[in-house]
């Protein structure tokens, strides 16, 4: 039975999303900081992590985010070790599945309201499913359809 492999992280890019050709594909090699409560008097615990987008998710980055902006990013975990100085050396790489950007600082409201998602994947067939609902034009947000009549026994817990 395989396991699924899914990471989702809000954090801040480090640097400006760079774009570079890898063979017929390109690839955004990036890092976000992670900011981590620690206390009252206390320094946040920053953490860093590397991700690598490619082509659409590459683009996306590119073009909507820079340095500061706050992302949000659905990724799968890479482990890889190799030797350095007669050591080996771990290191863990996340490869981008969604990217969005929350906040942009240089393209404010430039960026488009929807996730970068890869295009290596085969497009999903048209759904029957009715599509989510707007909130309502009286202001109340709270609205998420109709309500479901659920009784106790059907769940399964």
């Amino acid at each position: 039975m395989g396991l699924n492999n899914s990471c989702s992280f809000i954090g801040r890019l480090t640097a400006d999303p760079e774009i570079r050709k890898a063979g017929e594909s390109e690839v955004c090699n990036f890092s976000i900081a992670i900011n981590e409560y620690a206390g009252k008097d206390k320094d946040d615990i920053v953490t860093f992590l590397n991700f690598a987008a490619w082509n659409h998710s590459a683009n996306y980055l590119g073009k909507y985010a820079k340095k500061g902006d706050l992302i949000i990013v659905s990724a799968r975990a890479r482990v890889e070790k190799y030797e350095k100085d007669g050591h080996t050396v771990t290191s863990t790489k996340f490869l981008v599945d969604e990217v969005k950007a929350i906040t942009t600082s240089g393209n404010a409201g430039s960026a488009p309201d929807h996730s970068a998602k890869p295009t290596t994947r085969a497009q999903s067939k048209p759904s029957n499913q009715p599509a989510a609902l707007a909130p309502s034009d009286e202001g109340d947000s709270t609205n998420t359809g109709p309500l479901l009549d659920i009784n106790s026994d059907d769940l399964p817990f």
